[in-house]
């Protein structure tokens, strides 16, 4: 559907600041609307652009035309051009997002009468650019004076031919050919270097692909059969393409072409957004594809700016989110004019943050001295492209700001040394190649998965989002502007917010801080579990357990932001206990060791000590029977028989076959210890310790957590009280709270109890007792004891 639904009869704002403050334009009120008239220059053309056309030897000039004006002045007037605009869903809906008019004043077309007035003096229209009310002809030198005579044309200016400077290792060092596909991961194969310095992989595992967002590609030409950009074009990605060289829908290899035509467009595009496992993969391998050839490389690799600037607006109108592009120098402009508001191809750049676009730009290969950027990176509205080596440090050929107006340029940074890409020379082709051009895709890809994940930000904010979080945001420079990118910090700007503690045994109490990027007006903390807050460091306390999603909400002046973190805060009831056992001395001791948890557990560590006087060793342990006899991986990780420790390491995959520890209690590993024959009634703790990296912890699916903890201990002698006393109270006699406690301990929580000796009622483990000897019929000894035959029944004694 292409009908405009609303219109405004306004300019945008930076589209104002393009043409009525840089070009000396005004903007007039006329019946409560605003127009805008730009100023006619003086009625002959500057000696600069005399003497620069002269240079080319050429009878034609190639010339920008200025207007004053679009014909339009009143709202009548406005909807009548408004009708001629044509936008497609993509682009509306883009526009809607920023709260903007569907047609917009820079939408109008071009006086048509204007037009025709230059055609008249023999001039032939090559561009036509609705942003500037400009248009480009090739017109005779020795009209230009009458050119730049007609009331209506307020500037004549050459057209900028940009060449793109030869890229640091354009001769393509091939990288490594074949590779294998991945399985469920992602293999990045020799582009994982260039994926994990942005941190693409974070947003990549959390599903981001740029699905959805339009991604606009300007360059050379595109070989779209190569394996890693052909299942785009297959799923019907590429949205729409152009040859504003050749003025044909068709941005791959046609004649007259040069053999070497679609090279650096073809890397460029995999860079950003190629799928090839095994082999590259691009940050915005899932977005959507606007192919646009501007670059005639058939005349050292030249692109005509107003080629590009048709590029831009061709990409708008389609309804591109994000555009990455290459250039390099003029033979026209000068540093001085590298101001953001001289040229004309960083005019057009300018425009696009007032439409919602992200315009990349590469910052050029001119370094390493000080105002070596070049346009159209000068611009005020964009994101300049530094390259970095794999370390980190900024390439020796990456251009440098300041802009001549002093602004830090480039904004951001990516690997732009032996960057990894697609090879035109084949559709199975790879190679190595360096270059900000290489760098710009990256960033802008990285851009795709931040739109994709925060379709709310404006371009501005995606901007601000990129260069706030990079690793230099704290003192940006003129080398690496804000730094090297990092996406997975961006996708939560500007909120942040953090906590004393994640993980603990509910009750928990936890602090939060909040470390925004952006000045809080005003903030609501949501904590997960019903409770808010407007405290800026807020302790809260859990008090059941369970896993909370953690909010922080700002106000700020670029308006109101929100970031959860699901499950940030994990209180937990798990734990880890031993028994206190009493035996003889020679005897061969089984130990279990019981585990409560309310999570679904995949690793258990326990790692144990059994230093004390009876000095006992340790023998081995099994899972024979207990809740973890399924688990396949059971293996002692640590054992220091000096230390008298060791840990133990009980893991499942959890899988259909092999699934986590069901939520539950009971015990989970036996511990099997040696006693040596003496005298004496000593004890001898087992604890759970904490030593090097190992604790008594559990892994629930993403969740590693440290569980309380209840020491045993193996004591030589007999029982302190009679068989029977199963709670351990030291009573004469069983109580109703002794079958009550063993109850428990068979069939409810199964907590230890004190002494496995005086639970075997009937003593059928004798003097080395097991769990397994700890049955119902002990409790129903008990039961008859106490309300059947009565104290007639004779129970037995300890050993």
């Amino acid at each position: 559907m292409y009908l405009p639904r609303r219109h405004h009869l306004t300019a945008v704002t930076s589209i104002l600041a393009s043409c009525s403050v840089i070009l000396g334009g005004i903007v007039t009120g006329v019946a409560g609307e605003t127009v805008f008239v730009r100023q006619k220059a003086s009625g002959f053309v500057p000696e600069r652009v005399l003497s620069y056309l002269a240079g080319r030897d050429e009878d034609t000039a190639r010339v920008w035309v200025f207007f004053t004006d679009k014909g339009v002045w009143t709202h009548a007037e406005f909807l009548s051009a408004a009708k001629r605009v044509r936008l497609t869903d993509r682009a509306l809906s883009r526009r809607m997002r920023l709260g903007a008019a569907d047609v917009q004043f820079a939408d109008l077309p071009l006086s048509a009468s204007y037009v025709s007035q230059v055609l008249a003096l023999g001039g032939t229209v090559r561009r036509v650019s609705r942003w500037l009310n400009a248009a480009s002809f090739d017109i005779s030198i020795d009209r230009l004076a009458d050119l730049a005579a007609l009331p209506m044309v307020a500037e004549v200016r050459p057209v900028a031919v940009f060449r793109r400077p030869f890229e640091v290792g354009e001769d393509e060092r091939p990288g490594p050919q074949g590779g294998t596909m991945s399985g469920d991961a992602l293999d990045y194969g020799q582009s994982q270097a260039q994926i994990y310095q942005i941190n693409v992989a974070t947003a990549h595992a959390q599903g981001l692909t740029g699905r959805g967002v339009a991604l606009t590609m300007t360059d050379t030409g595109y070989r779209k059969t190569h394996a890693a950009v052909a299942g785009a074009v297959a799923a019907g990605r590429v949205l729409a393409e152009y040859d504003f060289v050749m003025n044909d829908p068709n941005t791959s290899m046609e004649p007259g072409d040069s053999p070497n035509q679609w090279n650096h467009g073809t890397l460029t595009w995999s860079v950003a957004g190629g799928y090839a496992p095994g082999r590259l993969i691009g940050p915005a391998y899932g977005a959507d594809f606007i192919l646009c050839k501007t670059e005639d490389i058939t005349d050292e690799t030249q692109v005509e700016e107003d080629n590009w600037v048709a590029a831009l607006e061709f990409a708008d109108s389609i309804g591109t989110d994000v555009i990455s592009t290459s250039l390099g120098y003029s033979d026209w402009y000068t540093y001085s004019d590298m101001d953001g508001r001289t040229a004309v191809i960083t005019l057009a750049a300018n425009t696009c943050d007032a439409l919602g676009i992200v315009l990349v730009v590469s910052a050029g290969n001119a370094g390493y001295l000080p105002g070596t950027i070049s346009a159209p990176a000068d611009a005020f509205d964009i994101l300049a492209a530094g390259a970095v080596n794999t370390s980190g440090f900024v390439a020796s050929f990456s251009s440098r700001g300041p802009t001549f107006d002093g602004r830090i340029k480039p904004e951001v940074c990516a690997l732009g040394v032996d960057t990894y890409g697609a090879s035109a020379s084949g559709d199975q082709s790879y190679a190595y190649a360096s270059g900000t051009s290489l760098s710009a895709p990256l960033i802008a890809g990285a851009a795709c998965l931040l739109i994709e994940a925060r379709p709310e930000l404006t371009a501005r904010q995606v901007r601000e989002a990129l260069k706030a979080t990079a690793t230099r945001a704290a003192s940006p420079d003129n080398s690496y502007g804000w730094g090297t990118i990092d996406l997975g910090k961006a996708l939560t700007w500007p909120v942040a917010f953090s906590a004393d503690t994640t993980r603990g045994q509910a009750p928990l109490t936890v602090t939060f801080a909040n470390s925004s990027l952006l000045p809080a007006s005003a903030l609501t903390w949501d904590f997960g579990d019903g409770a808010l807050s407007d405290d800026s460091t807020p302790a809260h306390e859990y008090a059941d357990p369970g896993i909370y999603n953690v909010s922080l909400t700002i106000g700020t002046e670029e308006g109101q932001f929100t970031r959860t973190i699901p499950g940030m805060v994990l209180a937990h009831s798990d734990s880890l206990a031993l028994p206190n056992i009493q035996v003889q001395a020679g005897s061969r001791v089984r130990m279990d060791v019981y585990a409560r948890n309310f999570l679904p557990v995949n690793q258990i560590e326990v790692p144990f000590s059994w230093d004390g006087p009876l000095g006992m060793s340790f023998d081995s342990f099994s899972t024979a029977g207990l809740r973890t006899s399924y688990f396949p991986t059971q293996s002692i990780i640590s054992i220091a028989l000096a230390q008298k420790r060791a840990t133990i390491s009980l893991r499942t995959p959890n899988t259909e076959q092999e699934p986590a520890l069901a939520p539950g209690s009971g015990p989970v590993v036996s511990l099997w210890f040696r006693v040596p024959l003496q005298f004496g009634t000593a004890t001898n703790p087992v604890t759970f310790v904490t030593y090097g990296s190992y604790a008594p912890s559990f892994r629930a699916d993403t969740y590693e957590y440290v569980t309380a903890t209840t020491s045993g201990s193996i004591r030589l002698g007999c029982c302190i009280g009679i068989v029977g006393d199963v709670d351990g109270d030291g009573g004469d006699v069983p109580t109703i709270a002794d079958v009550t406690r063993l109850v428990d301990y068979l069939f409810i929580t199964q907590e230890p109890v004190a002494c496995l000796t005086e639970a075997d009622v009937n003593q059928s483990g004798g003097a080395d007792p097991v769990s397994e000897d700890v049955s119902i019929v002990d409790a129903t000894i008990l039961i008859d004891y106490l309300f059947v035959t009565g104290p007639s029944l004779i129970l037995p004694t300890c050993p």
